[in-house]
C-alpha cells in the first residue's frame, strides 16, 4: 500500500487507481510524469462547486471561439485580464 500522500507518479497512480480515487474524495491528488505535473485528480462534488462561478465566462468564450472559427473575424472579442481568468491551482490550494 502507498503510503499517505498527495503526490504521485503516474505509475503509481496506474498501480494504485482506486487508492488514488479514494484520497481525492478528502484533497487533490497531484499526478507527475517525468518529474512534471500532469494531472490533479479532485472529487466530483469539490470540482463542480469550484466550476459553477466560471461556467458563464467559458460558456461565452467558447461561443465566440465558434463564431470567429465560422466567420473569420474575430471583430471586438474582449478577453477578461489573466488575474480574472480561472486558476486551478488557486482554486484548490
Amino acid at each position: 500500500m502507498k503510503k499517505e500522500t498527495d503526490t504521485w507518479t503516474s505509475a503509481e497512480a496506474k498501480v494504485h487507481f482506486s487508492t488514488l480515487i479514494e484520497r481525492a474524495h478528502s484533497h487533490p491528488q497531484h499526478i507527475y510524469r517525468y518529474g512534471q505535473p500532469v494531472a490533479v485528480l479532485v472529487d466530483s462534488e469539490l470540482f463542480h462547486q469550484q466550476l459553477a462561478p466560471h461556467v458563464s465566462h467559458l460558456k461565452k468564450a467558447l461561443e465566440e471561439i465558434t463564431e470567429i472559427n465560422r466567420t473569420g473575424d474575430e471583430g471586438d472579442v474582449d478577453c477578461l485580464p489573466r488575474t480574472d481568468r480561472f486558476n486551478l491551482d488557486e482554486t484548490f490550494d
